[in-house]
């Protein structure tokens, strides 16, 4: 073997090095060039998740289902005080004991639901916004690692979110066939349902918690008590409402996506 050639019968392998002729049929000289030997690596995934879509919106559905509950049980203990003569506490204990018991276990259902139901959805959400962002996207205002953050943020978190799903909405109706996307998701809109599940989200958050406070930091007879818990209740169906819109906006972000 040498660097360059040493006289007749010496010949250059696909290496660059030249070698003498009696090694003229030996492996080296099929040796595959630097072309052939490069490898890719692995693709960017440009496909909203399929399967963790579908679990993203069961898990949805059943965090709704699950602040009905909470709502129908509210009204039910709204009703049992209202029928129930004489004050609903005495002693600061509830007379209606079987109605509150219904209630907060309802509600503690309620909110392990919604805990694993956020988990699930975040995930799917960041998985998401990367295949998207993997098929050429540019001039994005929220970046992926928003779709996890926007929820920590106080007060911001009541608009953010719907920011960046938003975006995310005008990027999966863009056609993709392998050619990049560019800014031409701009000009399309977002999805009415999008608007609809946020409303019913964020506005029921904000009636049910204040329901909420009012009814264990203010209510100072039981008929204002009655009150703040049937608005806790109206609350936690709006919630509910919301997130059977978030469920059909799943299945059309994903469809639009991969469709």
């Amino acid at each position: 073997m040498a660097d360059r050639s040493r006289g007749e019968g010496w010949w250059e392998a696909s290496d660059g090095k030249w070698y003498p002729i009696e090694l003229m049929d030996s492996p080296l000289q099929e040796s595959p060039t630097a072309e052939e030997t490069h490898v890719e690596g692995p693709r960017a995934e440009t496909s909203v998740p399929g399967p963790l879509s579908v679990v993203a919106g069961v898990s949805v559905l059943v965090a709704a289902t699950a602040q009905a509950a909470v709502a129908l049980a509210g009204l039910n203990l709204v009703s049992a005080m209202a029928s129930t003569p004489g004050p609903a506490f005495i002693d600061d204990v509830p007379v209606n004991t079987a109605e509150y018991g219904l209630w907060a276990l309802s509600l503690f259902f309620s909110l392990a639901a919604l805990g694993v139901s956020a988990a699930i959805f975040m995930v799917w959400l960041f998985r998401s916004s990367k295949a998207l962002d993997a098929r050429g996207t540019f001039g994005r205002t929220w970046s992926s690692g928003w779709t996890l953050g926007a929820w920590f943020i106080p007060v911001a978190n009541l608009f953010i979110p719907r920011l960046v799903v938003g975006e995310m909405e005008k990027i999966a109706h863009v056609p993709y066939a392998g050619e990049a996307v560019g800014i031409a998701w701009k000009q399309n809109r977002r999805l009415p349902i999008g608007d609809l599940w946020w409303l019913l989200w964020a506005g029921g958050n904000l009636v049910a918690t204040f329901g909420e406070f009012g009814r264990l930091f203010g209510a100072e007879d039981d008929g204002r008590h009655t009150t703040l818990l049937a608005v806790t209740s109206l609350g936690y169906m709006m919630m509910a409402a919301g997130g059977v819109a978030l469920f059909v906006l799943i299945r059309s972000l994903t469809k639009a996506a991969n469709g």
